[in-house]
């Protein structure tokens, strides 16, 4: 194979600084559904978006009126 079209195929990593960490649950720990949920935000970009929605849902469910200031 060419060198130039390994070179396009085989690009190398760059870091890209202010990005959170891509990692996934470590399920060695065993499972806990709660923690499952917590690490999407870090398994990529869909499961990111759909850890934010989770983030968002569960601080609807928590929230109550006695939370906010009356005026």
């Amino acid at each position: 194979m060419p060198a130039k079209a390994l070179d396009a195929v085989y690009v190398k990593s760059v870091e890209v600084e202010g990005r959170d960490e891509v990692k996934g649950y470590d399920f060695n720990k065993g499972l806990n559904y709660d923690e499952v949920f917590k690490t999407y935000i870090h398994t990529g970009f869909q499961a990111t978006a759909l850890g934010k929605a989770i983030e968002e849902v569960n601080k609807m469910i928590k929230w109550r009126l006695s939370d906010e200031e009356i005026e």
